[in-house]
Formats: structure tokens, sequence, C-alpha cells
């Protein structure tokens, strides 16, 4: 095969998966029943990080992140009974502070559930796709709401 003919063909491959990418629609699964999630939080100043376990009907998120200008370091631990709609709080840099329990309703903080619900969101504002970027070496899509100003 000459380099001509490798070169045309392969262009005809490109143009063909182009054509062919718009038909193959992405397909969202229910979230897992047991999983771990971590999570760096750096958009309102130091990092937080953030690990979500989840196991059935429980659930562990423990947050942590360093201290904020004029106050201390945090490191809370919440333990979340997805059935009973309990969650228990501690933190483990103040023993001063005992353990705190209370009832919960709605979202607990499933990082499946909030991308769920942030889809949701965004095609209910008629959110277009404008393009695409890389961001720390990750092909993210740009998007863009088009709002319609009123005088």
């Amino acid at each position: 095969m000459s380099k001509r003919q490798f070169v045309l063909w392969s262009a005809s491959a490109v143009l063909l998966f182009n054509v062919m990418i718009p038909q193959v629609l992405a397909q969202y699964a229910s979230p897992p029943d047991a999983y771990s999630v971590t999570q760096v939080n750096s958009m309102f100043g130091p990092d937080i990080h953030m690990q979500v376990y989840r196991d059935g009907s429980k659930a562990l998120i423990e947050t942590s992140h360093a201290a904020l200008p004029g106050g201390k370091p945090e490191h809370l631990r919440t333990l979340y009974d997805l059935q009973a709609h309990r969650s228990y709080t501690w933190d483990l840099l103040n023993t001063g502070v005992p353990c705190g329990g209370s009832n919960f309703s709605g979202d607990w903080g499933d990082p499946f559930a909030m991308s769920a619900e942030m889809n949701a969101d965004l095609a209910k504002q008629q959110v277009k796709q404008t393009g695409t970027a890389t961001l720390r070496s990750s092909p993210r899509k740009c998007r863009r709401r088009f709002c319609r100003w009123r005088s």
C-alpha cells in the first residue's frame, strides 16, 4: 500500500468515525451499591479531601482539610445508615466534642446521585456542548448555556 493510499484510507476512517460518534450516546447505569470515591475540592480555598465509602445500606464520608485562614484544620467522619435515615458524626481532631447523631432526609452526599441530578439540571437549562479542552492532561467537554435577556 502506498503512502498516499494509507493517508486516504486513514482520513476516510477518521471521517466515518466522526460521523458515527453522534449516534453513540452515553448509557447511564444505576449507581453501584458498593464503592469508594475520592474527591478533592479546591474551588473555595485550600484542598478539601473527601473519601466516600458505601456498602449496601451503610455509607461513610470522611472529610479533611488544612487550617483555613484564622481557623483550625478539620477531620470529620460521618456514618450514614441509609435505611434508618440516621447519621453519626465525630471530629477526629477535637476529641472534646462527642459523637453526634441525627436524622437526615434526601441527599446524603452520594456522588452518583449528585452527578445524575447535575446532568438533569443541565438538560433542563438547554446547555449545549461548545467544544473540548484538556485540563490536567484529561480531556473535558466545554458547555455553555445560551441565555435570552429581557430588557
